[in-house]
């Protein structure tokens, strides 16, 4: 007597083939997302919710699909996962880590027997094992030092509200951004939160909250050297803005030199993200329903030195004031692993390509126009606004339909929310 599973294999008859369609528009109808860490992105891989998993979205299926079968499910749960494999390229957890292209692209090399692959990747790996070992450097010697130590980075988004009801799974939440900045010379975690309808992942709202930070919270006393780490996001960090904004400290007198250092793409593990870890293993037994929850949550995470949480509404525009004032074309900064901005050298950058504490300078690159000088950013009025207004318009419905499932204090923050007009590009930030 043949015992074997009949629901999988290869059964071509009408029936099977209806139910693998309704198994494949059941996994569509999932919200996905580009992948925000993994920088050298896996070819067209999107993401779901990090609160599902195919045993979830497996019953979910059966329960949307009851009425239309009695006793055995149709599809079984190997079955499913089949599908989910050979006709989606879809993940879970987003990457937490940069992938690392060069490493990628050496360990192909070594497979195909290319001799002078395992030169190159020694070289490699000591390029980025001192760059790492710099930065340890940094840190340790932060409160002795006579440098300012901060790194930043933006956390893996959050969603709102966290709803665990099956129907939750098919709709879009409202993301939530947290730039956190660690504080070598304090120990310190500091984050900056703010949902998707006052504004994106982006330059503007990244140099803005740092800032922020440096103008209103760092108090870095008699310490006039201040020293950055961040990945190497060219979108959000390493860029014009992000030097228009230290042009206005420097010209402040907040600073007088600044030193941006990017760690080896790949091989990047900054402070903020043990601060990142503590938050979201927080995160897994606190369910957020309001941008309040978030904050609590947040400012719960670390036990010995609990993290500040500024909930922001408004940003600087340093967009304006680099396009007004600077012309980078020559600065070739992607190429940078070390950027350095000096009071003596006002309006000139020198780059470093080695990641060391003993990386050679180049000569000083001028990046501001012609005709500019310290004056001219000096004491400027620095406005703030918001970069997007409310809820995009196919998300609004999703979150309406969420209302029911929540407690009265949520209700009203949502209600709030949604009361707001939505903006005219159909985009998300998800």
């Amino acid at each position: 007597m043949d015992c074997s599973d009949k629901r999988g294999g290869a059964r071509k008859n009408e029936e099977t083939l209806e139910w693998t369609q309704k198994v494949i528009d059941h996994i569509k109808s999932f919200p996905t997302e580009e992948s925000h860490y993994g920088r050298a992105k896996i070819k067209d891989r999107l993401y779901l919710s990090p609160d599902l998993n195919v045993s979830r979205m497996y019953r979910a299926f059966l329960e949307k699909h009851s009425t239309e079968y009695n006793g055995k499910p149709p599809i079984s749960r190997q079955w499913y996962h089949e599908i989910f494999l050979t006709k989606f390229n879809l993940s879970f957890s987003m990457p937490r880590v940069d992938t690392c292209s060069t490493c990628d692209a050496l360990n192909i090399r070594l497979k195909s027997g290319d001799a002078s692959a395992k030169v190159d990747q020694e070289l490699h790996h000591r390029r980025a094992e001192a760059t790492t070992e710099a930065m340890s450097d940094d840190n340790k010697n932060a409160k002795t030092s006579d440098a300012y130590v901060v790194s930043f980075d933006l956390q893996q988004q959050m969603y709102l509200p966290q709803l665990t009801h099956t129907e939750m799974y098919y709709s879009q939440q409202l993301a939530c951004c947290n730039l956190g900045i660690h504080d070598s010379t304090k120990d310190q975690g500091c984050m900056f939160l703010w949902s998707e309808n006052y504004g994106g992942r982006g330059s503007t709202e990244i140099t803005s909250c740092i800032y922020q930070y440096l103008t209103t919270q760092c108090n870095p006393g008699n310490k006039k050297k201040l020293i950055m780490w961040s990945d190497n996001c060219g979108g959000q960090n390493k860029n014009q803005y992000m030097m228009a904004m230290y042009l206005v400290l420097i010209a402040n007198g907040v600073f007088d030199e600044v030193i941006h250092k990017f760690p080896v793409k790949g091989h990047t593990f900054l402070s903020c993200d043990r601060d990142f870890a503590l938050i979201e293993k927080r995160k897994r037994k606190c369910k957020a329903m309001t941008i309040k929850d978030l904050i609590e949550i947040i400012t719960g995470a670390a036990q010995k030195k609990p993290f500040t949480c500024t909930l922001v509404e408004e940003f600087h525009n340093f967009k304006d004031i680099a396009h007004a004032f600077l012309h980078t074309k020559k600065l070739g900064i992607s190429q940078a692993s070390q950027l350095r901005l000096t009071s003596t050298e006002f309006g000139s950058v020198m780059v470093a390509k080695g990641g060391s504490a003993a990386a050679a300078w180049c000569d000083p690159i001028k990046i501001v126009k012609d005709g500019v000088g310290i004056d001219d950013l000096k004491n400027l009025e620095l406005h703030l606004s918001r970069t997007k207004t409310g809820v995009p318009q196919k998300k609004r419905a999703d979150i309406t339909k969420m209302l029911p499932y929540l407690m009265p204090e949520a209700w009203a923050y949502f209600e709030e929310l949604l009361a707001e007009s939505a903006p005219e590009s159909n985009g998300t930030t998800n």
